[in-house]
């Protein structure tokens, strides 16, 4: 599969305001929190500037589309997914 070029841009989500970020933007610091069996990703990441967020990493069939999503929409009220408990699980496991 051809690498996208550097200055492609991806969506980002966050209702209302189609955000976009720069493919080359990196997350220096990230931990997978979620794996789904069709092969999507979710991953804590934390950037240079310190902004914390969730990376969403799609499956191949879905042509890899990465999304950046910031922990309160994530997070939001009446997210239950199994992605959504794996990241609750591990902000539990800080205080256990």
């Amino acid at each position: 599969m051809k690498a996208p070029a550097a200055d492609k841009r991806v969506n980002g989500t966050n209702p209302g305001r189609g955000w976009l970020f720069p493919r080359r933007s990196r997350c220096p610091i990230t931990n997978e929190i979620y794996r789904s069996e069709n092969g999507d990703r979710w991953l804590l990441c934390r950037d240079d500037d310190e902004r914390v967020f969730v990376l969403h990493k799609a499956n191949v069939s879905s042509a890899g589309a990465v999304t950046k999503i910031e922990l309160g929409d994530f997070l939001g009220r009446g997210k239950a997914g199994p992605e959504h408990q794996a990241l609750a699980r591990l902000i539990g496991s800080l205080v256990d």
